[in-house]
C-alpha cells in the first residue's frame, strides 16, 4: 500500500492485521505491537485511527454487525420460512467465510464491553427475526408461536452450529443448517 492510502483503507488494514492476531494469539495475548507488525503500520498509525487495542476489537464487532444486519436488510420474499431461514444461512456464511473471525468471534464472549454489545446484537437479530415471524403468522404461512422464543431458538441453533464449528475444524456448520433448519421450520409450519 502506498504511503498515502485512504483513512477506509488503512483502517481496513488494522483491522484485517487484528483479526489474524486476534485470531491466532486471542484478544488478551495480543499486543498493539502484535498489530503493528502484522499490519506493516507504524504505532502512530494505528493509534491514529484507533485509541485502543478494545477500539479494534470493537471495530471488528462492528464489520461483523454491519455485514449480517445488511445482508439481512436485503432479505424479504413472500415466503416467510424462506426468509428465516436465509438469514441463519447469511449469519453462518458471513463467520464461516473469513474462519479467522469465527476464532475471533469466541473472544466477544470473554470480553465485558463486546458482551454488552452482543447482548444488543442479539436482541436486535432476534427483533428481526420475530418480526418476520409475525408476518407469516398473519399470513397464515406460520402456525401462531411466541415469535420471541422461536427467533431465540434460531438464533441458538445457528450459535450452537458455529460453536461447533470452532472448536471442531472438521464440522461442517453450513452443511448441518439445511437440516437444523428443516426440523424447526416442521415445527413452525401450520398443521
Amino acid at each position: 500500500m502506498g504511503k498515502h492510502a485512504a483513512p477506509e483503507v488503512r483502517r481496513q488494514q488494522i483491522l484485517d492485521a487484528a483479526l489474524i492476531c486476534f485470531a491466532e494469539k486471542g484478544y488478551h495475548e495480543t499486543t498493539v505491537d502484535d498489530i503493528v507488525r502484522a499490519s506493516s503500520l507504524s504505532k502512530g498509525s494505528i493509534y491514529w485511527h484507533f485509541d485502543t487495542k478494545e477500539s479494534i476489537f470493537l471495530g471488528l464487532f462492528d464489520l461483523f454487525n454491519e455485514a449480517i444486519f445488511e445482508s439481512w436488510s436485503h432479505v424479504e420474499s413472500d415466503h416467510v420460512i424462506d426468509d428465516i431461514r436465509r438469514f441463519g444461512e447469511i449469519a453462518l456464511d458471513k463467520l464461516l467465510e473469513v474462519r479467522p473471525l469465527l476464532s475471533a468471534w469466541t473472544e466477544f464472549f470473554r470480553h465485558q464491553t463486546i458482551r454488552r454489545e452482543l447482548g444488543k446484537t442479539y436482541t436486535a437479530s432476534r427483533k428481526t427475526i420475530s418480526k418476520r415471524l409475525k408476518a407469516g403468522i398473519h399470513s397464515g404461512a406460520v402456525r401462531n408461536v411466541d415469535t420471541d422464543h422461536v427467533a431465540a431458538l434460531l438464533t441458538a441453533a445457528v450459535e450452537g452450529l458455529l460453536l461447533q464449528a470452532a472448536v471442531d475444524e472438521q464440522f461442517d456448520a453450513r452443511a448441518a443448517w439445511p437440516t437444523t433448519f428443516d426440523v424447526i421450520a416442521h415445527g413452525l409450519v401450520p398443521n
